[in-house]
This record gives structure tokens, sequence and C-alpha cells, in this order.
């Protein structure tokens, strides 16, 4: 009693559904009655097949890299991999084999190698970026409990759609289908209860993190346009002496001589706006020094367009025109302390849950993930609180399989029905597992769909299911519930003796 006692308050803690729509609205709600074991003669069977392979971790930077291969890193089973099938898991030909079998070391003229023309061919505008490429670090996990529920708006559709169907579905499906599409999934983190650390979670998305630091950049960098209005407009052109200009290396994108006053607020401007994923120094060890009169002039041209920050006021109004710097400092003041806010429980959706940028807290939510995809545990114990709130009954049938239906299943006997509803009964006790189709041609046989014949059984069967003396399950197989049969005495245990009569 002590175990399903605290089962229950943990089914509640997790679950807690918001109140119901008010077309769902139900008054009087009775407790929640235990789960209804009954010994069922047929056990449906299914493909349980695994959840959809979903990539829960993008990135920063690498969005038109990621590419799902399903083998290892050899090539073997690549989507793109052509050839005939004969000519699959071959090593190709060597190019510097000689005919005779023997390989041939002779390199060119210049004495380099296959992988020196190859850096040659690659030039120097385009130098190698392998920060990617580096092992990554070890990140500690977060003090954090992570469970995954289901997103109301979904749930409020499947709850509708049993409610109409009147079948049957298996829970640990259902909880499988949410799970293979994160938009229909919500992400609850906690902080755990010996911890002293907080959360904080952005207003506007959701996104939550462990450092207020952090959070902050956040803001500044995904929601600065919805506090200011960004204009660009045209300056004279710089005046003076330069004799070089400073360069992207990954874009390419001119950001001016080092002793023009906007060199530096150039090159943080463009790392925060392309580069976030990267340290400030690393960025700086990626600009090139050019000395071309012709890019010196182009650069003077370019610099022409200033962008300028007008925040947004009440009515519709601008304010007067900053720089990028300004609108930070304004942000870091006025605007962060109200959108962030500090909790020890957050929820938010599983596709905002992808693009936290806490390290280790991303991590928790990852090795979660991971779990909750081989058994979806959590979700599971989510539903059946919300199922439950929404007046659904939970029964296990076959091998302690969880069902969810809106009818709770009542056993009945043939031998107190009337003849058409004898029959139905007694043809599903002796062939369990029959489908509609099946059960109408057994009874009725060689008779068109449209007969008046066939309503004798068709609506029985109706009557039947609504009533939950017949189960329907999902994929249209119809079965008979049977009362739990009890457990019998065991052999070596004692009959006791009658108490004693006190006078």
């Amino acid at each position: 009693m002590e175990e399903e006692t605290k089962a229950a308050e943990e089914e509640a803690k997790i679950a807690a559904p918001p109140p119901v729509e008010p077309e769902e609205k139900i008054v009087d709600t009775p407790p929640p009655k235990p789960e209804l074991v009954l010994d069922f003669n047929f056990v449906p069977t299914w493909a349980r097949k695994p959840p959809q392979e979903v990539n829960f971790y993008v990135a920063p930077g690498r969005r038109d890299r990621d590419r799902d291969y399903s083998s290892d890193d050899r090539g073997r089973g690549r989507p793109d991999r052509k050839g005939p099938p004969s000519s699959r898991g071959t090593r190709p030909p060597d190019r510097g084999a000689r005919g005779d079998g023997r390989r041939d070391d002779r390199r060119g003229r210049s004495g380099r190698g296959r992988d020196d023309r190859r850096d040659d061919r690659r030039g120097d505008e385009r130098p190698r970026d392998d920060r990617f490429l580096r092992r990554p670090e070890y990140v500690a996990r977060a003090p954090v409990q992570v469970r995954f529920v289901p997103e109301q708006k979904r749930l409020s559709a499947v709850v509708r759609q049993i409610h109409l169907s009147k079948k049957s579905y298996p829970l640990v499906e259902l909880a499988s289908l949410f799970l293979s599409k994160p938009e229909t999934c919500e992400v609850r983190i906690e902080m755990n209860v010996d911890s002293n650390a907080h959360l904080y979670q952005c207003k506007t998305c959701r996104v939550v993190a462990l450092d207020h630091s952090l959070l902050a950049a956040h803001v500044l960098k995904d929601h600065l346009s919805e506090y200011f209005t960004i204009e660009e407009k045209l300056s004279d052109p710089p005046t003076g002496q330069f004799v070089c200009v400073a360069k992207c290396g990954l874009s390419g994108v001119l950001l001016g001589p080092p002793n023009h006053h906007s060199y530096s607020e150039r090159i943080h401007e463009l790392h925060h706006t392309r580069y976030p994923e990267m340290s400030l120094e690393e960025y700086k060890n990626r600009i090139q020094m050019v000395h071309e009169p012709a890019l010196i002039e182009q650069w003077k041209e370019e610099s022409r367009k200033q962008t300028v920050y007008h925040r947004k006021m009440a009515g519709g109004e601008a304010g007067p025109a900053l720089k990028l710097a300004e609108a930070e400092a304004l942000v870091a003041e006025e605007i962060a302390p109200t959108v962030i806010q500090e909790t020890r429980r957050a929820t938010l959706p599983a596709t905002v849950a992808r693009t936290i940028e806490d390290r280790s807290l991303l991590q928790a939510v990852r090795e979660a993930w991971q779990k909750e995809n081989r058994f979806p545990l959590t979700l599971t114990i989510a539903f059946r609180g919300a199922f439950r709130h929404r007046r659904l009954d939970i029964f296990k049938a076959g091998k302690g399989i969880d069902f969810v239906s809106s009818v709770p299943p009542a056993p009945l006997d043939p031998e107190h029905t009337v003849e058409p509803i004898r029959e139905v009964l007694t043809y599903l006790r002796e062939h369990p597992g029959c489908t509609r189709q099946n059960l109408i041609e057994a009874l009725r046989p060689g008779l068109a769909p449209d007969a008046p014949e066939i309503k004798s059984v068709v609506t029985p069967l109706a009557w039947l299911v609504e009533r939950g003396h017949i189960i329907e399950f999902f994929n249209g197989t119809l079965s008979v519930p049977l009362r739990g049969r009890p457990p019998e005495p065991s052999r070596e245990k004692k009959t006791s003796a009658p108490p004693e009569t006190r006078p």
C-alpha cells in the first residue's frame, strides 16, 4: 500500500495538468479509481517499432552539416552511396598503383605528395575551419531532474479522439508517438533538493540557463529586434590615409583599418551577429590584413552604411538613434531584468530545449532524452495523471500491457442476455481477435453489406462496444473481457482457527 501511495503521489506531481478546456470541463469529478486488472482472452499484436530517431542537439553553426548516417564512418550504408550492389563494400582502386600491381610512390616534380597538392587547391583565402574537429571537452551534468510531459493542446486533441472512437490504445505506444515528434512534448527541469542553485528562464521564448549572464546574452542576441527598430543610413565616407584594411577570414567581410575608430566596434558587431559560438579571441585570430588599394576603397564605400537602433516606445514612437554598444547597455540595464525570471522549476517546449546554450544543462536534457527513447517512463507516468484527470479509464490486458479508453471494460455473462447479444458474445469468446468484418461474415455469410440482416449483428455490436462489454482495440480487433480469477490459497498456508467467543 505504501508503494502504491508513493506512485500515485509521483504521478500527480509529474503530470500536474492545467485546467481543462470549457468543452471538457467536468463538474464534481470523482477521485481516480485504481486500475482495473482483467484477464483478457486476446492480446492484440502490433508491430512495435522504435520511436523515430530525433537529433535532439543542433550544434550552433552546423545546421547545414547535420546528416544522419546509418553506418560507420567508412561509407557503408550511406543514403548517397551509388554504384552496383556488387561493388559496395569493396576497396576502391589505389590511384598510386601501377599497372603491374605495385604501388608507385613517385611524386610530382616539386617533391610534394597528394596531400600537399590538395592543400594548394584549397587556397589561402579559405583557411581550414577545424574548430568542430576538436575532441569535445568533458561537461559536468547539472544538478537537475528532467522529465517529459505532453503538450497540452496535442494532448487535448488525442483525448477527444479517444472519446469519439471508443477504442482502446496502448499507453506506451502513445507515449512513443509523442516522443518521436519533439513539437508534441514539453520538458520539465527541476533543481535537485540538495542544490542551492537556481534556474533562469526567458519569458519570451522560455529557454533556460543556470548562469544569469548567459541568458542575458541570449536576450541580447535573439530578442534585440523585438525591443529596437533597426535602421541603416548613409553617411560621408571616412577620410585619412589607410595603408591596409582588416578582412574576416571566415566570411570575407571587410572590417576596416586597425587605426580607424570603428575597427573594434565592427569586430564586436560581426562576431556577435554571425559567430556567437566562437570566443572573441578565437575570432580575432581569423582576421587577415590586406594591402590592396581596391579593397581599401571598397571598405570606404561600404562604411558609409551605418546601422542605428531606435528603442520601441509606447504608442508606436521611436526613441533616439543608438549605436550597438549603447543598445546593448540599455538591454542589460533595463530590458533583461524584466524578461529573465528566477525559478527552481521550469517548463519549456522540447523544440526550445534543443537550443539551450548552457552546456551542463543541455547535457542533462540530452541524457534524459536518450533514456526516454529507450523507454518513455516519465512521459507514460504523465499520461496516466492527465488521462485520469480527463476521466479516461486505464486498464491492463494480456501480459501487463496498459491500455487507455473512454469506456471502462465491463464483463457480461451471455446467459443473462437476449439472443442477438448472446450470439455476438458467444462468437467472440470462441474466436478472440477477429474484426467486425470477420464477425459479420461468420454470423451472416453470403449477404451483401447493405442487407437488412446485417443490422442484427452491427447494432448489438455497437451497443456492446459503447457499454464496455466488448473491447475494440486501436487496430480494429475485438475481444471480450473476462472476470479476473480469484487467487488460489496456498497449500502450505494453514487455515486459521475460528475466533474464540467471549461470554
